[in-house]
């Protein structure tokens, strides 16, 4: 991955208590090497833990690539299936739903 192409990961963590958290692993490793060969990549990491939280979340990463013109990489750490994914309290978003 060219991260020059990017001015921010995000990375969206919404597991279970009992989920290994993956996402945490990748921000603090490889994420971090990156970050310091790359200082002007910006990292962020959040936890919704619901769908509210998360479609919330995606509204301001999309309004910051918009008003900012920051070109952003969405990592999502979540369950899922052929029609969505799931947060951490069980709400399910459609692929559909992530769409816009």
């Amino acid at each position: 991955m060219d991260f020059h192409e990017f001015h921010k990961i995000w990375v969206i963590e919404s597991l279970g208590e009992g989920d290994l958290k993956t996402a945490t692993r990748l921000v603090k490793g490889q994420l971090s090497i990156a970050r310091s060969r790359h200082p002007n990549l910006e990292i962020a990491h959040t936890r919704p833990t619901s769908k509210i939280e998360l479609m919330k979340g995606l509204e301001g990463i999309r309004d910051e690539a918009l008003y900012q013109g920051l070109y952003p990489f969405i990592h999502f750490d979540c369950h899922g299936d052929p029609d969505g994914i799931e947060t951490t309290n069980a709400d399910h978003i459609t692929w559909e739903e992530l769409q816009p």
